[in-house]
């Protein structure tokens, strides 16, 4: 092993609570197998869900991207914004 580590986040959902769990971490290779098969194990016992359908537990970690009120409004509107209506709620 050379020392080389990659920036990942964790994430993944409690099956019996469905709780976020997320971390950040900085892993090397061997790391990142050994935390892939780990998490793989989890799920076959039902202990842990993936947090989308067809995604994965580990990705490599990209900087946050913040947008604005208007985007958010823009992103929330097709949806969120309108469940929202339906129950006499607004943003």
């Amino acid at each position: 092993m050379d020392g080389t580590t990659k920036k990942y986040t964790i994430e993944f959902l409690y099956a019996d609570n469905k709780q976020l769990y997320q971390a950040d971490v900085e892993l090397s290779c061997e790391e990142h197998s050994g935390v892939v098969k780990f998490l793989r194990k989890l799920e076959r016992t039902g202990a842990i869900e993936l947090t989308t359908e067809g995604g994965c537990f580990i990705y490599q970690y990209r900087d946050p991207q913040f947008i604005g009120f208007e985007q958010l409004e823009a992103d929330w509107k097709a949806g969120t914004l309108e469940y929202g209506k339906d129950h006499e709620m607004q943003l």
